[in-house]
């Protein structure tokens, strides 16, 4: 029967360092490399500040929201061919997760006119760049709803809602039509929902 060899024995190189058990110096390197660039794009993001994920600066947490501050909500309304209103469901509508599409809309298409938001770095933005960007959201919506309906919808509008002291109130955004391809923006004001 052969003798195991002690534990603290191990194979040695040219030189006499030890290589067995330890990585090479070039995946030492790798390693350190892989760490501190994950590391800096962390850093980025938290400095940034940009919310795309993996790298995020977590902005839900960077106001103190107070009982009494309102809460706005942007929600997505279509009309059916029937005249039936509705509104959209991303997963029932379209097949989509109810948060990737909300927060692809909100970083990609919607942003941010606060600078230092995390959803807001749209380079040379302006009125026209952002109803551009809407637009181009309303006919990926389109294209999908048709896609899972299988029809298009006779309109599309987005509206917003803004909750506050126990009241409900909410105001139309843009309008998309279907047929034409045009987005018509609705300046109303805000409407108590009854």
């Amino acid at each position: 029967m052969a003798a195991l060899p002690h534990a603290d024995s191990r194979a040695e190189g040219s030189h006499g360092a030890p290589t067995v058990g330890w990585p090479s110096r070039i995946h030492q390197m790798g390693a350190a490399l892989l760490i501190a660039s994950v590391c800096g794009l962390e850093l980025r993001a938290v400095l940034g500040p940009y919310d795309d994920w993996p790298f995020t600066s977590g902005p839900m947490f960077a106001r103190y929201q107070g009982p009494n501050d309102p809460v706005f909500e942007l929600s997505f309304y279509v009309e059916d061919p029937e005249g039936t209103i509705l509104e959209l469901n991303p997963e029932q509508h379209l097949g989509l997760g109810e948060l990737g599409f909300r927060r692809h809309f909100f970083t990609r298409y919607y942003g941010s006119t606060d600078e230092l938001h995390p959803n807001g770095h749209f380079p040379r933005d302006g009125r026209a760049a952002f109803r551009g960007r809407i637009a181009a959201w309303m006919k990926l919506v389109v294209t999908a709803y048709a896609r899972k309906q299988g029809h298009a919808p006779g309109r599309i509008w987005l509206e917003a809602s803004k909750l506050s002291a126990g009241r409900v109130e909410r105001r139309p955004l843009f309008e998309f039509s279907p047929k034409t391809g045009q987005l018509r923006e609705l300046p109303r004001p805000w409407l108590e929902r009854p």
